[in-house]
């Protein structure tokens, strides 16, 4: 009898034991189930589809928090048990990545845009079991667009600085200097700051034919080189459009473009920016600039260029006063020398 109770009484604290481990074990899990559904990160359980190969093509949205609905814009009814390429409209974001995940079984941490909502995520990937990757993640779009705003603001600081300091060496230059040759040296050292390129020059306008008076190349150190080159002002496309147009030009790929015009020397070039010097209405010279990247001009650059524009036409005003005063005191001593009854 004795042997009887105490073998039901062992079976009762076991029953009663195994209750409350059961009872604690389910407490435990609705606890951390509780946490992941009031987390603020979102949460989603993915499956990782192979094909026959064992190449990751696809992955199944198992689960997912309240977080993951509202910052996906999404029901959890609606996704759960539904394929990537259904949910995403085809696409399978961050595949490769998950997948190595899922493999072996390391996390990985990224920031990354999916071009699919318009949005950046910070996202932390793992693994619970082979074959499945969690991600915790955020969406981090308004913060990203923060920084690029304070990145755009920097660099609209710093052109402005950059812009202000170059009017000042110009002023100072033209006031200092009155040799073309040394203030069209310092336009075009500060030209190569202002816009980068593989190459840039200064041109005038000599009756039907173009002088290029200095041009750079992309070395370092910087190095302008003085030149006579002449060539008709009708030789290349560019050249007649601004002279016809008075106005800047971007060719920003020159295979495409119906205003290039191919030689030997320019096989390598892809985009193009020319800008006019006007000196009262008439076309003096150009500043030009090429670059073997293409798109690598824009709008913004002619705007930039507007301080050295000023300069160039003034350097130049200067020169085209200068060479008629000499012309002036040379005719006077002419007539002096022959008794001119006019001096």
């Amino acid at each position: 009898m004795k042997k009887e109770k105490l073998k039901k009484r062992n079976t009762k604290l076991k029953k009663d034991g195994v209750n409350q481990t059961k009872g604690n074990l389910y407490k435990s899990e609705k606890q951390y189930r509780d946490l992941l559904e009031n987390m603020l990160d979102g949460l989603i359980l993915h499956k990782l589809i192979l094909d026959d190969n064992g190449k990751p093509v696809d992955y199944v949205l198992e689960k997912m928090n309240a977080a993951a609905e509202k910052i996906l814009s999404v029901k959890r009814k609606d996704i759960e048990g539904k394929k990537a390429t259904e949910v995403y409209n085809g696409d399978t974001p961050f595949i490769e990545r998950y997948a190595k995940v899922a493999h072996t079984g390391k996390a990985e941490y990224f920031i990354d845009y999916y071009p699919g909502f318009k949005k950046w995520y910070e996202i932390m990937s793992f693994s619970p079991e082979r074959g499945y990757f969690a991600n915790i993640f955020r969406d981090i779009t308004e913060q990203k667009e923060m920084e690029e705003e304070q990145k755009a603001l920097f660099k609209a600081e710093r052109e402005q600085r950059l812009k202000a300091e170059t009017l000042a060496k110009i002023q100072l230059s033209l006031v200092s200097k009155t040799s073309l040759e040394e203030i069209l040296d310092e336009i075009l050292s500060q030209m190569k700051m202002f816009v980068p390129s593989t190459t840039a020059n200064i041109v005038i306008l000599e009756g039907s034919n173009i002088r290029i008076l200095k041009w750079v190349k992309k070395i370092e150190p910087l190095k302008i080189r003085t030149t006579n080159n002449v060539y008709p002002a009708n030789k290349f496309k560019t050249n007649i459009h601004i002279l016809k147009t008075k106005k800047p030009l971007i060719i920003c790929d020159t295979k495409k473009s119906p205003l290039w015009t191919k030689t030997d020397i320019s096989k390598n070039t892809r985009s193009y920016l020319g800008v006019p010097i006007i000196l009262k209405g008439i076309v003096h010279g150009l500043i030009q600039f090429v670059s073997t990247k293409p798109r690598n001009f824009s709008t913004e650059d002619i705007k930039k260029l507007e301080p050295l524009t000023n300069a160039a036409t003034i350097a130049i005003e200067k020169a085209i006063l200068l060479e008629e005063k000499k012309t002036t005191l040379a005719s006077r001593n002419t007539c002096k020398n022959n008794y001119c009854p006019y001096f």
